[in-house]
């Protein structure tokens, strides 16, 4: 009724032989929908729309299309997280917060300034902690890498990660740019530089793929640190032009050379077995990626760049959210790790790493071998042949 909260039945059929209709169409409205999915949908984020679908088949008799459940969830989303533009408008506000709540950190903001008004270009983050962990306790290796994001403002996240005394990941710092490119990867490594203060005298190790922007910024900004290119991404581009398994076991049997001689023998097996294959090695610089020409003092044989891609694994369900909830679970993500990390210590027997000790009792085995021989100021180990003893 009109004026009054009142209906009226004005004609009824008692009796009803048609089918129910499960569709209503417009009827169902996206904001009504997500409005009582929301609080699902912040239990769980990945809740597939076939799920949705049959939830709401049970609980309301009611069908919903695919295109109802999309429109839904990005509703419900824009609910939980906000507009899109209100993360870009109040990034600076996010950026004191983390200083606030964590002094002594670094935080950059960089824009694009046009004559109408500043625009968001990227932002660089790395927390006090974090720089003060690298510094004191982890192997003066950095893996750098960058991951697209999948949100629907596309951009890229690129990260340091550092690798802790039992050869875990370590993320330092990480930072958001518009494009994968010579001028962002500049703007971190300098940002990184000044964060985890490197000099000559104590330089790191750097270990990357093959992107050219990023090599070029490494020699300019930090050329006194020792640069190793991800073997893995070497094997592959040589995979596209020499098919075969036998190249593949090659190239790491040339990779994992610990010696000079070994490195020389194995690139001579690849030589006899295809020239064109020995001659795109010698130019992809094998001292950047071939363990018989890694610093010793680094403590570190890797030769690829795989726990920044584990990293970037992790956090792959941060990329699709907006910006600030994404910087936020990364965030957390980092917390939580360290705390379960610092947990898991406390059940360690001995003061020697856990992958350490694994390390060491594959080598056990050969250890009745060895013999220690004087060499002056230092001593040093020996291999010997069994049949000397």
């Amino acid at each position: 009724m009109g004026n009054e909260l009142t209906w009226q039945v004005k004609s009824l059929e008692k009796k009803h032989v048609c089918a129910r209709k499960y569709s209503l169409g417009s009827l169902i409205t996206p904001s009504w929908i997500a409005n009582h999915y929301l609080n699902d949908l912040i239990r769980n984020p990945k809740m597939k729309f076939k799920e949705m679908k049959a939830d709401f088949l049970q609980n309301y008799s009611l069908k919903l299309s695919r295109g109802q459940c999309e429109r839904t969830r990005a509703l419900a989303f824009t609910l939980i997280d906000g507009k899109l533009t209100d993360h870009y408008a109040r990034i600076w506000d996010y950026g004191d917060e983390v200083l606030r709540s964590n002094p002594r950190s670094t935080v950059e903001i960089g824009v694009d300034v046009n004559p109408d008004a500043k625009y968001f270009k990227r932002i660089y983050i790395c927390l006090k902690a974090l720089k003060e962990g690298w510094l004191k306790g982890c192997r003066k290796v950095i893996d750098l890498d960058g991951c697209f994001l999948k949100g629907k403002v596309k951009g890229e996240l690129i990260v340091a990660i550092g690798r802790d005394r039992n050869n875990q990941i370590y993320p330092i710092a990480w930072a958001v740019v518009n494009v994968e490119n010579k001028d962002n990867w500049k703007w971190l490594i300098e940002l990184l530089q000044s964060d985890i203060e490197t000099v000559e005298e104590n330089g790191v190790t750097l270990i990357s793929d093959q992107h050219k922007g990023l090599l070029e910024a490494v020699k300019e900004v930090m050329p006194h640190a020792k640069h190793r290119q991800c073997a893995r991404h070497i094997c592959a581009n040589v995979y596209k032009r020499f098919s075969g398994e036998i190249y593949k076991t090659l190239f790491w049997e040339v990779a994992m050379s610990t010696t000079d001689q070994q490195f020389k023998n194995n690139m001579e097996k690849m030589k006899e077995l295809n020239n064109d294959a020995y001659d795109d090695l010698v130019k992809r610089n094998p001292k950047t990626w071939c363990r018989a020409y890694f610093a010793t003092d680094r403590a570190c044989e890797a030769v690829e760049n795989g726990v920044s891609e584990s990293f970037n694994s992790a956090i792959v369900g941060a990329r699709g959210k907006p910006l600030i909830t994404m910087l936020e679970e990364i965030r957390l993500h980092v917390m939580e790790r360290f705390d379960a990390m610092k947990r898991s210590t406390n059940s360690w027997k001995t003061v020697v790493a856990p992958k350490i000790l694994i390390k060491m009792k594959k080598w056990h085995k050969n250890m009745r071998n060895w013999m220690v021989i004087p060499s002056g100021l230092y001593w040093r180990l020996e291999m010997v042949m069994k049949d000397i003893w």
